[in-house]
């Protein structure tokens, strides 16, 4: 089953959120090749998944949820993304409850036992995406 291009933003950002927000704010070096399996089957040459994997590090970063030295490409043609961590906006989350099945916190997602699952990734995804909406919302 194919998942719509909003449905993989979804669980990008999560992934993404879920293993900075793990670290906590211990920066770390990131790969697109970190990321790339469950989306093997949408992305069939990783030069379209590189693009969004550095496309959603921008996003997360201009709208306050991370932060970061640069980018790089990687020894093998990877995008790479230097000394990223969480900012204080993201991890203010963690105790916040997200919508649907299962763990009902970021932080119970993010530290599920068994790891997050993409559902759960997607949960977390759309959670982060919908607070600037709802930001947004709140102040026009």
């Amino acid at each position: 089953m194919s998942r719509s291009n909003l449905e993989i933003q979804d669980q990008l950002r999560g992934a993404l959120m879920a293993k900075l927000l793990e670290g906590g704010v211990i920066r770390q070096n990131l790969s697109s090749e970190d990321f790339e399996e469950p989306f093997k089957a949408e992305f069939h040459g990783m030069n379209s998944f590189d693009s969004l994997f550095v496309d959603m590090l921008i996003w997360l970063q201009q709208e306050g949820f991370i932060r970061h030295e640069g980018f790089h490409t990687g020894s093998n043609g990877e995008a790479c993304v230097t000394l990223c961590s969480p900012a204080a906006m993201a991890i203010k989350q963690l105790d916040e409850k997200v919508p649907g099945p299962g763990p009902t916190t970021v932080r119970e997602i993010v530290t599920a036992s068994s790891g997050p699952s993409y559902e759960s990734y997607g949960r977390l995804g759309a959670f982060f995406g919908g607070l600037i909406g709802g930001y947004q919302g709140s102040i026009g």
